[in-house]
């Protein structure tokens, strides 16, 4: 097992994301369809750059309907701003074969979020580096709660990405967080 630092920027150097892109949403409905639970993924760079690749996932996944709607597809925060027009587009496609989109990596461009309202987008997780002991930091805190705020106002979940330690939870939750991920969290036994 790599961490994607390790391989993605020769994936993006070689300009191969949109074919990697291709084989994990073929491997997550595989993963579906053979064990029921839902998948959740993260989409690369080239993918939102080519609008093929929106084509391809929407028959993809009009092919493999049962598991699609268990899909989850995320996109980090500053690729879905900077290719506004397939990121729509692939919300769009996703959410007509039933499956979730969401942005990841989010809190960096606070002041385009009204921008989502009509994308279809079902959450934002929030980056890691403004939870980051969130419990002893005022100003992310605020920003957190701004961000829990008005991603609720416009009908999103709101998640936290990365959270090490039960402090940072506890006040997640506090400002208005629907959950999280990360080391810290544990599953109920």
């Amino acid at each position: 097992r790599y961490p994607t630092g390790h391989f993605l920027p020769w994936v993006n150097r070689l300009q191969l994301s949109t074919e990697l892109d291709m084989q994990v949403v073929d491997l997550a409905l595989a993963a579906i369809d053979s064990n029921g639970r839902p998948v959740a993924i993260t989409l690369s760079v080239g993918s939102l750059d080519e609008s093929s690749f929106v084509s391809w996932i929407g028959e993809r996944l009009t092919t493999k309907c049962d598991a699609a709607k268990q899909l989850w597809v995320e996109v980090p925060e500053a690729l879905a701003f900077r290719h506004m027009k397939n990121f729509k587009a692939l919300c769009r496609r996703v959410k007509s074969s039933g499956g979730k989109v969401g942005m990841g990596h989010a809190g960096h461009q606070l002041a385009r979020l009204g921008n989502l309202h009509d994308t279809g987008i079902d959450y934002l997780k929030v980056d890691a580096s403004f939870v980051r002991e969130i419990h002893a930091n005022v100003a992310n805190q605020t920003l957190l709660r701004t961000l829990c705020t008005v991603g609720h106002s416009i009908g999103l979940k709101v998640y936290a990405e990365g959270v090490n330690v039960e402090e940072e939870f506890v006040t997640l939750l506090e400002l208005g967080a629907d959950g999280a991920t990360g080391p810290g969290i544990s599953l109920p036994e």
